[in-house]
């Protein structure tokens, strides 16, 4: 009777445990989406990134280019460098484009600065300067510019004012927001690594101080959150990526 007990005790655990990294994200999350054509030029595209790339995952459709997500919601530099980079070697082949779409969690972190006496812009381009000339030597490798956010629908959703497109948040580094952030990132990279501007094809300038409802996600109780976009939104991002390494490949 008590090995009875025990053993439901023990799968209810196990399944309370699953459930929990199943919500909360635990786990980095490498998902491919198969094209129904065969892509035109080159490999498959690698996109790594937080929880924008996992909505991008779950939503958008894969036309033109076979596509592996690798991602996990909430994570930065630290992720991208003990797992993330790491994961996307691990599946990547000769031909293929890794394209980095992170920053929007940590741009303006200063507890990075603290922890390697560099700032986040700086981490970032020597992280993505190195693999591109070692584990991804043999790909063709990108960044897209951290998409901006509506700091005003953030504020009110989640009742903090975190992060902002051209101020600084702590006024601790020297940063003039995201836009601040994606002119670092953008001039510190090498040569050989493209970069893919996302302000035009999301519809946000920087100095914008309120955005259309159209672009966000709609939270259950019934506010857009400022910094998801929608399935919409997404999916043009998404094409914008995937025309953008399309004809890369064909030069």
């Amino acid at each position: 009777m008590r090995k009875m007990k025990f053993k439901k005790r023990s799968i209810f655990i196990i399944i309370s445990i699953l459930l929990l990294s199943s919500i909360f994200g635990t786990s980095t999350d490498i998902s491919a989406k198969t094209s129904s054509k065969k892509t035109v030029y080159g490999g498959k595209l690698i996109i790594v990134g937080d929880s924008r790339t996992r909505n991008m995952c779950k939503w958008v459709k894969t036309n033109d280019i076979e596509t592996r997500f690798v991602s996990k919601p909430g994570k930065g530099y630290d992720w991208f460098i003990s797992e993330g980079a790491a994961e996307a070697t691990s599946i990547a082949e000769s031909g293929d484009t890794i394209l980095v779409w992170l920053g929007v969690n940590d741009y303006d972190m200063f507890s990075l600065y603290s922890k390697y006496k560099k700032a986040p812009w700086e981490l970032y381009t020597e992280a993505i300067n190195k693999l591109a000339k070692t584990d991804w030597a043999k790909c063709k490798v990108c960044v897209a510019g951290v998409g901006y956010v509506d700091r005003g629908r953030i504020i009110n959703y989640y009742g903090k004012d975190n992060r902002s497109n051209i101020s600084s948040i702590t006024n601790r580094l020297p940063i003039n927001g995201i836009k601040g952030f994606n002119t670092y990132l953008k001039t510190k990279l090498d040569s050989n690594i493209t970069w893919i501007n996302t302000t035009s094809v999301i519809g946000i300038k920087a100095s914008d101080n309120s955005t259309s409802s159209n672009l966000w996600l709609k939270r259950s109780n019934g506010l857009y959150d400022g910094l998801h976009y929608n399935k919409k939104t997404t999916q043009k991002i998404y094409d914008y990526f995937a025309k953008t390494v399309l004809e890369l490949n064909a030069r």
